[in-house]
């Protein structure tokens, strides 16, 4: 996907032209008197910003994706300790050995886990030795 440069042009600033600046989340601002050299360099830069902003935001999403899955795969163990008399060491490793068995991440694997408890829970199949 490409993503576009936002570069905004300007008859004059005001407050309220600065504040429209802000919300359209331009790249950079042309203003009147439209001159050339100013042009160029412009472009080059509000192309950089955007290029910028664009690497940061793949970032953060992979960040949060990182952080989703730490979270799954603390449940996945703590249902696994729970339901298997595991403890958290061991449960991981037990996730982990099969993710290397089945060419998957230890993340599917806790997905796989996290899914089965809840159909068996929905079953009425839960453990009822499983501490909540």
């Amino acid at each position: 996907m490409i993503d576009a440069t936002l570069i905004a042009l300007s008859d004059y600033e005001s407050p309220t032209t600065l504040k429209l600046l802000l919300d359209t989340s331009a790249h950079g601002v042309i203003t009147r008197p439209f001159r050339s050299a100013g042009v160029l360099s412009t472009l080059v830069l509000a192309r950089s910003a955007q290029s910028f902003q664009a690497r940061l935001q793949s970032k953060v999403l992979k960040l949060e994706d990182t952080i989703k899955s730490c979270r799954q795969i603390e449940k996945a163990i703590r249902l696994l300790s729970d339901s298997q008399q595991l403890s958290e060491t061991q449960a991981y490793e037990h996730m982990r050995a099969r993710a290397t068995k089945l060419r998957i991440t230890v993340a599917e694997v806790s997905a796989m886990i996290i899914d089965a408890h809840e159909a068996m829970e929905k079953l009425g199949l839960g453990n009822p030795n499983a501490k909540r």
